[in-house]
């Protein structure tokens, strides 16, 4: 950021530069159009004889300039151009040696974090599970002879004290562990942050004494294997031991209860504006066991008795959630802020996240940091993305214990991390700028006043002039500048511009605010969500009143038709002391049928002047009632018929509708209109359900007696889709019954033929018995279909108009917010150009300075010349007197001319410092305009949200598609049914043929078939 605030300095350096050189350039046009020669010379083809062509044109405008011209530009450059140059070069020395010095600040504070903090706990680890372990050593207690473990326990729980007072965070111990040789705990003191983990941690209160964190013990039982944590198992390997900063799974902290503190888990962090090296890798690129992973700070020391190993002792520190660690070291060394990174994830941090609020754990680094420290195992010292914020940082890895069994071959595991931001180094460098700019500044003031001699002739036309516009940029309206028509100089052309500018800034946000109001009442109207009859009610009164309040009108009603086209008032908005329409019985029956017909076809019916219309008598009087002077009616269609009407009334006086409300008024109209379609279409819907349920139903009692044997029943056939699936239950039914005339007739003559087989008629009856499954199928199937046809009805009509509407309404909308626009570019323009007419005048003011600089000095030769004259009148005695009272006067008129000069250059300066405040409103006032063309942004985003209810319509007919693939798999499940029917009959006739001519031993089987089949009604 140091970097972007050099190279903005330097633009700005190249912005007044070019500006400088426009405006002398600017001026020497001026000089050469005014003094060119009447004939035209031809252009020059070589750069040669135009450089020197505008050296000659330079060197006479210089010639043509007083000497106090150029004595006073001479004075003020030459004081000017050193300030300058050895302010900027200050500054721009003092950002290089800051951000060097910041750095090497940082570097030393990131290696003490490292070193004081992070190892210091893997140092007081070692030197802890050391002793212990030597204790244990000296007291010869074997950790894997459970008689010993059990008689000596006290002793050795009291070496496993933790104090979970600690004031040091990175002394403070989470757990220690006593294992035999096979790794299993027999003794342990375990304890566990007593925080509500659900919760985003908060940041630290600055200037608060910190607070010390809360632990909890954890009783475990003893006998828990560790082997599967590296560290233990690499120690009871090699028998040495072993520390590091180890990155263990959840699963293994389970074992000792720290994998609750430990899981902290991925959370989301801004990076769509962000360059590729600014964003994490993707998620998965380094293994933290989903965010559930603990980095620890631990040791593990073997304890042996006579040079055999009997356990080991385990000593930890869990860095998740150890907020005390990084928040001491912030509190100390007074500022920067840290962070312990498992892998390129923030277990444990004090940068604030995107809220502001909380810590951002969780998160993860950017991959460009990842990439030289973990992948690389080096540090990383610059700047760099955190959360979407810009921090000088230093990174260092963190390595496990493999960095003492494989040197080469260990990669880092985690990250510590110091930062600051820049934001605390800009303020600090803004502070030292405003120092040096100050201080150069005050000098070209000095400068200023000793050169530029003070004037002030126009000051009370500018003083109202920049009063005028900054009421103008502070929004006021209304406000206007009073000047004489006959002033044709600078100050009456800039007054005549600032009051026809603020004349089209009234105008151009009157239009937008009209604009907004009319797009939010649309939005309103269309996001309604009416589902019923009883619920357009809040849809009319949102209607008239939106309405009523964009127009202006008196009076706004929705009037209803009924059936016989007699009518009633559904809604209405009436401005407080007008009669109400709503509370009175109106009947309105004199309505022409050719003009319900003009209004079916969408006719506007606007009537300025309701007494110089030739309406009917009744209407006459019902205007008197209301007190209606004008009215404006609008249709109201559903479905293409006629609702109702959208009526405007003023009451006061006559009104001249403009073709601008006419227009509104109709939109209105258009968007009730999509209201009652759309309630209209899901009142059908409802009804059509309920009308296939019934049918349904009735179908359903239709073929009941089927289940008790009847096969002559035959269900209704109707013209609507259950009368298709009655038509199948009839063929169905037809089918079954002419194959039970079959089985009866086929056991009547196997009841003749055959006397014992039992088999053949037992594997007829097991067919039979399928078939009857296999029908009942095809029923089901046919019920489905059912479904599926009705789901399908439900929803198509709707899709179609829901969709055309959305999209219209959002093209309106943007139509409007492209009128807005350009609205706000016109009003853009015109600040652009009286900023233009402003700075001409501090150029003409400027010409007044050196004139009456002139003037000055022949005043003051005049007054010596009259003091002169009068010398040589007093010689001269009596014959000079009176050329004496002639010198007398002339000296008297001079020195009136010198003090009207003096007060001329003091209203000159005024003039130039009241400019100077005009352009500074005019930038005020293009601000606002931007401003402006932010709100028609936030209103453009409104209208997309109506867009996205055209895309749920479009899931609509998307289910719709769904649900009719579903219908067409169900009718082919049926066909295959029916088939499978089919066959199964035609096998059985085949055995009872094949029983028939073969075995007339089974008679009696045959009879007792013959029995059974009867009980079905087929005739």
């Amino acid at each position: 950021m140091l970097d972007r605030h050099l190279q903005e300095s330097g633009n700005d350096s190249k912005i007044s530069d070019s500006t400088s050189s426009n405006i002398e350039s600017d001026s020497l046009e001026a000089y050469s159009l005014s003094s060119k020669p009447a004939s035209i010379q031809p252009l020059q083809s070589t750069s040669q004889p135009k450089s020197k062509n505008a050296f000659a044109q330079l060197r006479r405008a210089w010639n043509n300039l007083t000497f106090r011209t150029k004595l006073t530009l001479i004075l003020v450059g030459s004081a000017a151009l050193p300030v300058v140059i050895v302010t900027q070069g200050l500054i721009t020395l003092n950002k290089e040696r800051a951000f060097d010095e910041l750095k090497h600040t940082l570097q030393q504070q990131g290696q003490s974090f490292t070193n004081e903090y992070v190892l210091r706990t893997q140092v007081d680890t070692e030197t802890q599970a050391e002793n212990i372990a030597n204790i244990l050593q000296a007291t010869e207690i074997d950790l894997s002879n459970p008689a010993q473990v059990a008689a000596r326990r006290e002793l050795i729980e009291n070496y496993l004290v933790i104090n979970e007072n600690q004031e040091s965070p990175e002394l403070t111990k989470n757990f220690k562990i006593i294992t035999d040789a096979q790794g299993k705990t027999v003794a342990q003191n375990i304890f566990v942050g007593d925080d509500n983990f659900s919760n985003q941690p908060l940041l630290p209160v600055l200037n608060q004494e910190l607070s010390l964190q809360k632990y909890q013990r954890v009783s475990l039982p003893t006998g828990i294997s560790l082997t599967d944590i590296p560290i233990v198992q690499n120690a009871l390997k090699t028998g040495q031991p072993l520390s590091g900063i180890e990155l263990v799974k959840n699963q293994s902290l389970q074992k000792i209860g720290l994998a609750k503190q430990a899981d902290i888990g991925l959370r989301q962090q801004p990076n769509q504006n962000l360059a590729e090296a600014k964003r994490p890798f993707p998620e998965g690129t380094y293994d933290i066991d989903g965010g559930k992973a603990g980095l620890l700070s631990m040791a593990v020391h073997p304890v042996k008795i006579n040079n055999k190993l009997v356990g080991t002792v385990v000593i930890g520190t869990l860095f998740n959630r150890n907020y005390g660690l990084v928040d001491k070291f912030t509190q100390i060394y007074n500022g920067p802020v840290a962070t312990i990174f498992a892998k390129d994830w923030r277990v444990v941090t004090n940068v604030p996240y995107t809220d502001g609020k909380t810590r951002a754990i969780g998160t993860r680094v950017a991959r460009e940091v990842a990439e030289k420290v973990l992948n690389q195992g080096n540090e990383f010292v610059g700047a760099t993305s955190i959360i979407g914020q810009q921090y000088l940082t230093f990174y260092t890895p963190l390595y496990d214990h493999q960095k003492v069994l494989n040197p080469g071959q260990a990669k880092p595991v985690g990250i510590a991390f110091v930062g600051k931001s820049f934001l605390e180094a800009d303020n600090h460098l803004a502070y030292q700028q405003f120092i040096a700019y100050s201080i150069g500044g005050g000098i070209l003031l000095i400068v200023g006043l000793i050169s530029i001699p003070l004037a002030s002739s126009f000051s009370r036309p500018l003083r109202r002039l920049s009063g005028f516009a900054k009421q103008v940029a502070d929004g006021k309206q209304g406000v206007r500048l009073e000047i004489s028509d006959d002033r044709q100089d600078e100050i009456g052309i800039l007054s005549r511009e600032m009051n026809t500018m603020a004349s089209n800034i009234e105008a151009n946000l009157e239009a937008r605010r009209q604009e907004a109001e009319r797009v939010k009442l649309f939005a309103e109207i269309a996001a309604s969500r009416a589902r019923e009859a009883q619920d357009l009610n809040a849809v009319f009164d949102k209607a008239v009143s939106g309405a009523r309040q964009i127009i202006g009108a008196d009076r706004v009603v929705i009037y209803r038709f009924n059936s016989d086209w007699s009518g009633y008032i559904a809604a209405e908005s009436v401005l407080p002391g007008w009669t109400v329409a709503l509370s009175q019985e109106i009947s309105d029956p004199c309505i022409p049928n050719h003009l319900i017909e003009a209004y079916k076809k969408g006719r506007v019916v606007a009537t300025n002047n309701v007494l110089e219309t030739n309406y009917h008598p009744k209407h006459k009087k019902l205007f008197e009632r209301l007190q209606i002077k004008a009215n404006l009616v609008v249709p109201i269609l559903q479905n293409d018929q006629l609702f109702g009407l959208l009526v405007a009334h003023h009451c006061l006086a006559t009104h001249e509708w403009q073709q601008s409300e006419i227009d509104f008024l109709s939109q209105v109209s258009t968007q009730v209109r999509l209201a009652l379609d759309r309630v209209g279409t899901l009142e059908q819907i409802i009804q059509e359900k309920a009308k296939l349920q019934r049918r349904a139903l009735e179908l359903l009692m239709e073929v009941d007696p089927l289940t008790q044997g009847d096969l002559t029943i035959r269900a209704s056939v109707t013209e609507d889709e259950i009368g298709t699936i009655a038509d199948s239950y009839n063929a169905t039914i037809a089918s079954l019954r002419q194959i039970v005339s079959q089985v009866q007739e086929a056991a009547q003559q196997v009841a003749i033929t055959t006397s014992n087989k039992e088999s053949s008629v037992s594997e007829l009856s097991q067919e039979a018995s399928r078939q009857a499954e296999e029908i009942t199928s095809a029923l089901a199937r046919i019920q489905q279909m059912a479904t599926s046809i009705r789901a399908v009805a439900t929803n198509a009509e709707q899709a179609e108009a829901a969709v055309q509407q959305a999209s219209q309404t959002v093209a309106e909308g943007d139509t409007a917010m492209n009128r807005t626009v350009d609205g706000i570019l016109a009003i853009r323009e015109t600040v652009a150009q009286t900023s233009k007419k402003v700075k001409r005048l501090g150029e003409s003011t400027q010409k007044i300075s050196k004139v009456v600089n002139l003037i000055s000095t022949f005043a003051d030769q005049t007054n010596l010349l009259a003091l002169n004259a009068a010398i040589e009148a007093a010689n001269a005695g009596e014959q000079g007197r009176g050329f004496a009272v002639v010198a007398e006067r002339v000296r008297g008129l001079a020195r009136q001319s010198t003090e009207a000069t003096a007060e001329i250059e003091k209203l000159v300066t005024d003039i130039q410092t009241e400019t100077n405040e005009v352009v500074a409103a005019m930038e005020a006032g293009t601000e606002q305009v931007v401003a402006g063309t932010q709100l028609v942004d936030e209103t453009r985003q409104s209208l997309n949200k109506i867009s996205d209810v055209s895309a749920q319509i479009n899931e609509l007919v998307r289910a719709i598609a769904t649900v009719t693939v579903e219908q067409s798999q169900a009718s082919e499940e049926v066909t295959q049914t029916m088939s499978d029917v089919a066959a199964i009959a035609n096998k059985t006739l085949t055995e009872a043929t094949q029983v028939a001519a073969s075995f007339k031993e089974l008679l009696a089987v045959a009879q007792k078939l013959q029995a059974n089949a009867s009980q079905f009604k087929v005739n």
